[in-house]
């Protein structure tokens, strides 16, 4: 992950931290410029925070979709853990889909 400021001198701190597939499919897809193709991240947008934001960003073209799901502190944990049984006890179709 990273952390970075944004918003000027006023900003905030910003960690993501990037999933894949086993093989880094997301991220030759990119390198290879293939058409449609996605991005997972969670995002932490207070390091004392106690949520957290799993984003998926898919592209086709020029056409992009964004999703989003709060996560709470202790799930986002999980998932840096690799543990994405979490995932399925919220109710978001988008949940169920997330997973690396």
């Amino acid at each position: 992950g990273s952390a970075q400021p944004h918003n000027g001198s006023e900003g905030y701190p910003l960690r993501s931290l990037y999933f894949d597939t086993e093989y880094d499919g997301d991220f030759f897809d990119k390198e290879s410029g293939i058409e449609v193709r996605k991005k997972l991240r969670l995002r932490l947008y207070d390091p004392t925070g106690d949520f957290a934001v799993l984003e998926m960003k898919q592209k086709q073209g020029e056409q992009q979709h964004k999703r989003f799901l709060r996560l709470i502190r202790e799930d986002a944990q999980r998932l840096i853990r690799c543990d994405y049984s979490s995932l399925l006890w919220y109710p978001e179709p988008f949940a169920a889909n997330a997973t690396p």
